[in-house]
């Protein structure tokens, strides 16, 4: 088992299973979970990051994730924006004579 927070109860970061859940990490017997720094999939505390969400890359000089600008075609520089329906890469800028529209943000 990779943790046991003593309860059941999935979210919380230790699953009923006893696995440590994505985006938390775990420590201690009773375990105490708590979030990963934000765009972390998984990390080992609440500093750094092990590998990073879809739309974020890996940053090895500090363990953080920053905007995956490859993820949207001929983008050459980006940011990460938040929507009702979760976080996404927004284009700011274009290569190959593509512009920025923000009509279809």
């Amino acid at each position: 088992e990779q943790c046991d927070d003593g309860n059941a109860i999935d979210g919380d970061g230790c699953s009923s299973t006893c696995t440590t859940e994505p985006t938390y990490f775990c420590s201690g017997a009773p375990s105490i979970c708590s979030p990963c720094v934000q765009y972390c999939l998984t990390c080992n505390d609440n500093v750094s990051c092990a590998t990073c969400n879809s739309i974020t890359q890996f940053n090895a000089s500090d363990a953080t994730c920053f905007a995956n600008c490859s993820a949207v075609t001929y983008c050459l520089t980006c940011t990460i924006a938040n929507a009702v329906s979760g976080d996404f890469v927004q284009c700011l800028s274009c290569s190959g004579g593509y512009s920025v529209d923000p009509s279809t943000d």
